[in-house]
């Protein structure tokens, strides 16, 4: 068997990289839907409710992924302890 070997370092920075992503994102999609709204009152309405259909997609996909980064960060802790945990013991991590 290959012994496992987890980088707490890179865990940690992965986690926070998607963090800082997901606020990135939505920051970008707030930006852009306040960029929008000043025009939506011209727009047909075909293409307001299109918009409008669309941005609740987007909103819930960037919801999805906040959730998925905050999962990740809480996810990290117990990992992080148990891998140190395991090593204080003498474990040795191997895939099955």
């Amino acid at each position: 068997m290959t012994p496992h070997r987890a980088s707490l370092e890179q865990m940690a920075f992965v986690a926070g990289e998607m963090t800082a992503l997901t606020r990135q994102l939505a920051g970008t999609l707030l930006c852009l839907d306040d960029d929008a709204r000043q025009h939506l009152a011209g727009w047909p309405d075909d293409a307001n409710e299109a918009y409008t259909c669309a941005k609740a997609r987007w909103d819930a996909a960037t919801a999805a992924m906040q959730q998925q980064a905050a999962r990740a960060s809480r996810s990290l802790g117990p990992i992080t302890e148990f891998h140190l945990s395991g090593e204080k013991y003498g474990v040795s991590f191997e895939e099955a």
